[in-house]
């Protein structure tokens, strides 16, 4: 238990004082901080490897490996997506699309559900180099796209 323990405060200690880790690189290059602008916006390159890391991590959960000569394709349609993601953001405040905070815990506590236990989602919002506020930022993004 004690080891449990101490394997999860080393995995939240990084996203819990904001500790950035080693620059992000596809194919032993580095990505710019600053991967793309839409209107003005700017995404990361924080924000495109957190949504490589989890794309990767599907991959694996169905068994699959992404081999390194596919990074750089995948990392370009995972950006596209993000563009798109914050495009639509955009449109959404353009017309007041509004979404309460209660449904955005709504559907945080759905995810968590998934969860054996509020550990173990922590831990995997972590290994995504996520936080609740980001993941709120993803959900509250998410709607917009849906409504």
């Amino acid at each position: 238990m004690k080891y449990k323990l101490l394997t999860l405060f080393l995995l939240l200690v990084p996203c819990l004082v904001g500790a950035e880790s080693e620059v992000f690189k596809l194919n032993g290059k580095p990505v710019p901080a600053i991967v793309a602008k839409v209107n003005g916006v700017t995404l990361s390159s924080t924000q495109l490897e957190g949504e490589f890391i989890a794309f990767r991590m599907r991959s694996q959960h169905q068994g699959k490996q992404i081999k390194p000569s596919e990074e750089l394709l995948i990392a370009r349609e995972v950006l596209k997506a993000e563009i798109m993601k914050e495009i639509i953001t955009q449109k959404a405040k353009s017309l007041n699309i509004k979404i309460t905070p209660d449904q955005i815990d709504l559907q945080i506590q759905g995810v968590e559900d998934k969860f054996p236990s509020h550990t173990a989602f922590i831990t995997a919002l972590a290994f995504q180099r996520m936080n609740i506020k980001a993941l709120k930022k993803k959900l509250k993004a998410l709607f917009w796209k849906t409504n």
